[in-house]
């Protein structure tokens, strides 16, 4: 029996090793901006789909959210205090026929197993966009837009949102925690790298 549990073990070592060998490796500090989002969701043909002997490293949650999702390799990030952090995109077709595309921070441990994870970035066209940036230290940001319907003519030429940012770290085992949310319903312009506020939507 232990022998064969050691093969096991080793097995699972080695499939997790040619798991993560699927992704780019990138540095730190990381700006997934609206330009960059749409480029990933918009490229996403070009990224490796993870098949289904690697999905026994996706979160069992990720995977009920759709069954006929199909999950890409994006990004390998430097390894923290022996936690493996990855981003990986998933892309799915909801029940109101809209197209999603939603990436993750997905946290493993140094025995390959699955630790946490939090929604960085994405995007539903004409209904939700989010953008994450992961500095040098870890520290994540992930702003939120979900469109609304505006109630003001002359504030016509802005988008109207409910806007959500939530600030995260990753703990010394691989969680991915919450410090802080931010919410505010308003207009906003849309520059180059996101949306800038412009004004609350009830003044």
């Amino acid at each position: 029996m232990g022998v064969r549990a050691q093969t096991k073990q080793l097995g699972t070592m080695f499939l997790f090793e040619n798991y993560l060998e699927t992704f780019k490796k990138t540095s730190l500090s990381i700006n997934l901006d609206r330009d960059a989002v749409f480029e990933i969701v918009n490229n996403g043909s070009r990224l490796h789909e993870i098949n289904n002997s690697f999905k026994r490293f996706i979160p069992t949650e990720l995977l009920k959210i759709n069954l006929n999702s199909t999950f890409k390799s994006l990004y390998l990030l430097p390894s923290r205090d022996s936690i493996v952090v990855t981003l990986v995109m998933q892309e799915y077709t909801d029940k109101h026929e809209m197209e999603n595309a939603r990436i993750y921070i997905i946290t493993y441990n140094k025995k390959n197993h699955f630790v946490g994870y939090e929604e960085l970035a994405g995007a539903v066209v004409d209904f939700w966009e989010a953008f994450g940036e992961i500095s040098c230290d870890y520290a994540i940001v992930s702003k939120c837009y979900q469109y609304k319907m505006g109630n003001k003519v002359d504030m016509i030429k802005y988008f109207c949102f409910a806007e959500d940012i939530y600030e995260y770290y990753i703990t010394n085992s691989g969680m991915v925690k919450k410090t802080k949310e931010t919410k505010r319903n308003g207009y906003f312009e849309c520059g180059e790298t996101g949306y800038n506020y412009i004004k609350p939507m009830n003044n």
